[in-house]
């Protein structure tokens, strides 16, 4: 008897463990909450033995589970994830769409901070990335193109050379239309420094030979704004005549251009550093006729000119005559390279950083050069 009772436990335990052995298979069909439509590509996860499988075209899905407490999570990229339990072999699971819209803040002037949606105006944003990638020495020029109403114009080719800009046009005939520029809430002179106005500074209180000493060396000292980092702005900020006029009254007439600088911020220390290497030449040259020498009527003569009457060309050149392209001997390939350095940390006192900037620019003109260190410390 004891051995009947031992036989028919033994055969109900290994019938258990058959019952406990077999899978349990869910199908289903995910459809999207707001058009009830199939979706392709959700992936179906068994969060209990970590299964992973996706849609099909239709929506569908068939999946084995161990057992009926198994919980099924369905995700997709644009809608909220759902999890259910998996009680039942036929599942319909609707899938709502999330909504990520995040809402950009700018600053408008003075430290405000406001939602660009809710301003009853336009202010178009630059990021501070934007103007880095460009690699310019003056990220005035950077600005070319990507705000609209806004005209940027180099003064020269040179290195180091101005850049006037001027917002939906001049406000005045004969004074200043270039905006207010306003860093960190702070206004900033952008005025711009060459010989001639040095010169004329000092004949005012000696004689004039200094002015006429320079009268030639008009050399452009650029505008004092252009000595920013790209590397050290966060995001630059535009705003029109009447939208500037508003917040910073007359001063901001021509519009003003609102730059927000990058800050430290808590956690590790963070280190970056970039470098970049470029090179130029002159793309285009003037065409010049190698036809015919210097004079008038076919006759040659080197002092003939084109200041009365007619130019008339002179005899042909022989084909043995050697042509000396000065012009192109002139010029040179231009070499600049820039190399940024900046590290960044806080903790919940105190927030830090520190950047610095190298940038050394020669021209396609002979001596031609600009050489420029610039060194950022802020902490709040």
């Amino acid at each position: 008897m004891k051995l009947f009772f031992r036989a028919c436990f033994v055969f109900l335990l290994f019938l258990s463990l058959d019952t406990w052995g077999q899978n349990f298979k869910v199908n289903g069909v995910v459809r999207s909450a707001s058009g009830n439509l199939p979706m392709e590509g959700v992936v179906v996860t068994d969060l209990k033995s970590h299964k992973m499988l996706v849609t099909d075209e239709g929506g569908a899905f068939a999946i084995e589970l161990k057992d009926t407490s198994s919980l099924l999570r369905f995700s997709l990229v644009g809608f909220k994830t759902q999890t259910l339990k998996a009680n039942k072999t036929d599942l319909v699971v609707l899938l709502v769409a999330e909504d990520k819209t995040v809402d950009e803040v700018i600053v408008t002037g003075y430290g405000q901070t406001s939602s660009k949606r809710g301003l009853p105006y336009q202010a178009p944003t630059v990021t501070g990335a934007e103007l880095a990638q460009t690699r310019r020495t003056n990220f005035l020029n950077a600005l070319a193109g990507r705000v609209p109403g806004l005209t940027v114009t180099s003064t020269s080719g040179m290195p180091g050379a101005s850049a006037s800009v001027m917002m939906r046009g001049g406000t005045s005939i004969g004074g200043n239309n270039q905006p207010l520029f306003v860093v960190d809430g702070v206004a900033m002179d952008n005025s711009t420094v060459d010989q001639s106005s040095i010169a004329s500074a000092s004949s005012s209180s000696q004689t004039g030979t200094a002015n006429l000493a320079l009268s030639n060396r008009n050399s452009d000292y650029t505008n004092r704004i252009a000595d920013m980092n790209p590397e050290d702005i966060e995001s630059v900020t535009i705003l029109k005549g009447p939208e500037a006029t508003a917040i910073y009254g007359s001063d901001g007439a021509g519009g003003a251009i609102v730059i927000t600088t990058k800050k430290g911020k808590a956690g590790k220390a963070r280190i970056g550093y970039g470098n970049s290497f470029t090179m130029a030449q002159v793309y285009r040259w003037p065409e010049i006729q190698k036809e015919y020498s210097r004079g008038t009527n076919g006759i040659y003569d080197p002092t003939a000119t084109n200041a009365y009457g007619y130019y008339y060309f002179g005899p042909k050149y022989d084909d043995s005559t050697v042509f000396y392209d000065n012009m192109k001997h002139f010029f040179r390939t231009s070499f600049s390279q820039q190399q940024d350095l900046s590290v960044e940390s806080g903790t919940k006192d105190l927030n830090f950083r520190i950047s610095g900037t190298y940038v050394n620019q020669n021209g396609v003109v002979p001596n031609t050069k600009l050489t420029r260190y610039n060194f950022r410390f802020t902490a709040f």
